[in-house]
């Protein structure tokens, strides 16, 4: 019974309610310009303050490979890639400071997430020598 009660405990305080709505941690849904699905991406701590990202479902060809890739993804399948690393953060909400690889082009750019704060958008920018304001950028949901 009391081994009962502390798995439902640790249930209850793991769910969303008790989370902090404004961390990036978990999976997140990455849909085209049609609002037809593109991805779903698993943000990850890959250390204090430090995230990356993995694609963990791309909807486009689910058999792709980052074949335009220059670096050791050279044609490893895209489900499954860790695509964003090293993005750093002192708030907690944003992170900047890391790099993001485009699978279907290969290009590798600077990366800046933002969680909205209603905890259920982040806004990923990538971007080149000109900085933020010359690149592009789009906009994550929740998946809850």
């Amino acid at each position: 019974m009391k081994k009962l009660l502390l798995t439902a405990a640790a249930f209850i305080l793991a769910s969303p309610v008790f989370a902090d709505i404004r961390r990036p941690d978990g999976f997140w849904k990455l849909t085209d310009s049609k609002g037809q699905p593109k991805s779903v991406i698993r943000v990850f701590p890959q250390g204090k303050g430090v995230y990356g990202a993995m694609i963990v479902q791309y909807y486009t060809d689910t058999k792709s490979v980052c074949s335009a890739c220059t670096d050791e993804n050279k044609n490893k399948p895209i489900n499954g890639l860790i695509f964003i690393q090293g993005l750093k953060t002192t708030d907690g909400v944003t992170f900047t400071g890391g790099k993001i690889l485009d699978p279907e082009t290969g290009k590798i750019s600077k990366a800046k997430m933002v969680v909205k704060a209603d905890g259920r958008h982040l806004v990923i920018n990538s971007y080149g020598l000109l900085g933020s304001w010359f690149g592009s950028s789009d906009v994550w949901v929740r998946l809850q």
